[in-house]
């Protein structure tokens, strides 16, 4: 995942770039780090005594790592050599296992859409949250960004977004995900209803049977 950072050059002009940091979805990760030949020494997570681990003449080593908490993590992993030449490596990773957030003001539970099949979509969310929205389990957009449907978002992250999820229907299930580069999703389902039905003025029931048997009235 890339993020933008800001970085001073020899002159004190700072410059914004984007530094690529290898995320994961997950609060345990077995990282295997591997040397061209056999090693021994001691890797140690953020500077911490209690996470920490040694390894001896081996070319491959098992770094287990457990609850870890999110956001950066620095594996260090130094030693030597059998000749004796010393090494001292570091590794920036991040742990990233909260899903974007969704906060529906509409579609609700039981809510209302348009007759002609158009749904209003509002909340707050985050703006490089990739939506997904499904009616009747058919998918009508798959993990685009508010942006890419051409909505903008208000300075709280509020938006609003019309879509048509087609008329002629009583009732819809609609199911909005959100979810972010590395695969953490909120999901929200909601059953609407169309608003339109409320105008039928008549309703032709045609009632038709299909038996074999023969009642005869006594």
């Amino acid at each position: 995942v890339g993020r933008s950072e800001n970085e001073k050059d020899e002159d004190g002009n700072v410059t914004e770039k984007i530094v690529m940091y290898d995320t994961y979805a997950a609060s345990s990760v077995n990282f295997t780090a591997k040397a061209d030949m056999a090693v021994s020494g001691t890797w140690v997570l953020d500077g911490e005594e209690v996470k920490t681990g040694t390894f001896e003449h081996t070319s491959e080593i098992a770094i287990p790592l457990k609850d870890l908490a999110d956001g950066d993590h620095t594996l260090q992993i130094y030693g030597k050599n059998e000749k004796g030449d010393g090494f001292d490596q570091s590794f920036v990773f991040n742990i990233d296992t909260t899903a974007p957030t969704l906060m529906l003001t509409s579609p609700t539970n039981g809510s209302g859409f348009a007759e002609d099949g158009t749904l209003t979509i509002s909340g707050i969310t985050e703006p490089d949250a990739k939506l997904t929205i499904t009616v009747d389990g058919k998918p009508l957009t798959r993990e685009k960004t508010l942006g890419d449907l051409g909505t903008a978002l208000g300075e709280g992250n509020e938006f609003a977004y019309e879509v048509n999820i087609g008329s002629g229907y009583y009732k819809k299930e609609v199911e909005i995900t959100v979810s972010d580069a590395v695969g953490n999703k909120e999901t929200a389902r909601n059953s609407v209803y169309n608003d339109g039905m409320g105008n039928i003025k008549n309703l032709d029931i045609a009632l038709s049977a299909d038996t074999t048997e023969t009642t005869q009235k006594q």
